[in-house]
């Protein structure tokens, strides 16, 4: 066994500057006109996490603050967003709301920060979020309002995420 004085001479004998990674996180973001779900990557952007749910209400300049704050909070260094259909099965009224201000907050965002935005398509999202709830045998509609817009938002980011791998 080697001694405290061995190991010292070693460990200079061999130092090296450890580097750990300085890359960030992603953040997903589920937009609705009432609700937005959130979700963060790990800092090796390789896996997506639920985060939360924010029930903005209309209140753009509340909204972005709460952005602001969670990109610097967690280190975000991109933004990905859910776009809804353009035409589709699902389109409508609430389809092009929903892309208008999913656009506009890109842009605010972009403007008070500097960072880029990226749009992935959102198709069946929030379908897919109450499947994914439901086989972890959770209770959807004892959740409440919105409680499948975080995870609807890990799924944007996963698609995200797949995209970048392929």
């Amino acid at each position: 066994m080697a001694s405290v004085a061995q190991l010292t001479s070693m460990s200079q004998a061999h130092s090296h500057t450890v580097s750990f990674s300085s890359r960030k996180k992603l953040l997903g973001l589920d937009v609705g006109t009432k609700v937005i779900g959130a979700a963060l990557t790990d800092t090796d952007q390789r896996v997506a996490f639920p985060y939360t749910v924010v029930k903005w209400l209309g209140n753009e300049d509340v909204l972005l603050s709460w952005i602001r704050t969670l990109l610097q909070e967690e280190s975000v260094e991109k933004v990905i967003m859910g776009l809804p259909h353009e035409k589709g099965q699902y389109s409508g009224m609430s389809n092009e709301r929903v892309r208008a201000l999913a656009h506009h907050l890109a842009a605010r965002i972009t403007a008070d920060t500097g960072l880029l935005v990226d749009f992935v398509d959102e198709h069946v999202s929030t379908l897919e979020a109450r499947n994914r709830l439901d086989d972890l045998g959770s209770d959807v509609d004892s959740l409440g309002h919105g409680r499948t817009d975080d995870v609807a938002a890990q799924i944007l980011l996963e698609r995200y995420l797949h995209q970048q791998s392929v």
